[in-house]
């Protein structure tokens, strides 16, 4: 049976003990560490916004409800819950502290809701082979989980200054983003360049007649990521 743990009791008693700069805190039997995050006269360091800096390192701006299963069977839920897609840490907000949930995850659920009622929800597993500098602890999003391929999208954030000409310039962050086909039946892991039938064709040649296929019955040569998860499902059959 998976284990849950509760946050509270955790909290309480890691709230105790001072917390400096970068991730200087207490660690608890449950895998959370408190973060305040402060420079040496005291101050709370500002977020990027304050700091100018367009954008959010997160995930989404704000907090969502999430579910993070961790590789040694934990199971912990909160309602504020999101990912630094600047660091790849996993962070729950408390007032103004954070705290890093440090026990290695498996597999991560967010759902953001936003002030317009809609939402998004995003799926996250780690666990897939190494590629080049991505271990098996790397974090993927999940864009399609099916039974013979599945479709990851690694992404990180940095800060950029885009530099217009003639104009002030603001620090933005942007996305780098990398996409995989993931074969579980071999465990493979095979670099997609774009969300393209062309691409898709380069990547697996194993897939061409049914690509062929696919175009053939009248339907578009993918153009954008909804497209290409419909291929992605046909192909999967």
């Amino acid at each position: 049976m998976k284990k849950k743990f509760s946050f509270s009791f955790a909290l309480i008693l890691l709230t105790a003990i001072p917390q400096f700069l970068h991730a200087q805190g207490m660690v608890g039997s449950e895998g959370v560490r408190l973060l305040e995050f402060r420079d040496v006269d005291g101050t709370l360091f500002k977020s990027g916004a304050e700091l100018g800096i367009r954008g959010t390192p997160m995930v989404e701006e704000g907090w969502a409800r999430g579910t993070v299963h961790f590789r040694n069977g934990l199971v912990f839920t909160d309602s504020a819950i999101n990912m630094s897609l600047y660091n790849g840490r996993l962070y729950v907000r408390r007032n103004n502290r954070y705290i890093e949930l440090v026990q290695q995850a498996a597999s991560l659920s967010l759902s953001f809701q936003h002030e317009d009622n809609s939402s998004a929800s995003y799926e996250f597993k780690s666990g897939f082979p190494a590629v080049d500098e991505l271990t098996e602890n790397t974090i993927y999003q999940v864009l399609y989980e099916g039974h013979n391929l599945q479709l990851l999208s690694f992404e990180r954030k940095k800060v950029v200054d885009p530099n217009t000409y003639g104009g002030p310039t603001q620090k933005e962050y942007t996305t780098i983003r990398q996409l995989f086909l993931f074969q579980p039946a071999d465990r493979k892991m095979v670099r997609l360049k774009s969300f393209s039938a062309e691409a898709l064709r380069n990547a697996l040649p194993f897939y061409n007649a049914g690509i062929t296929n696919y175009l053939g019955s009248g339907k578009k040569s993918p153009r954008n990521k909804e497209q290409f998860l419909e291929m992605l499902a046909f192909l999967d059959k």
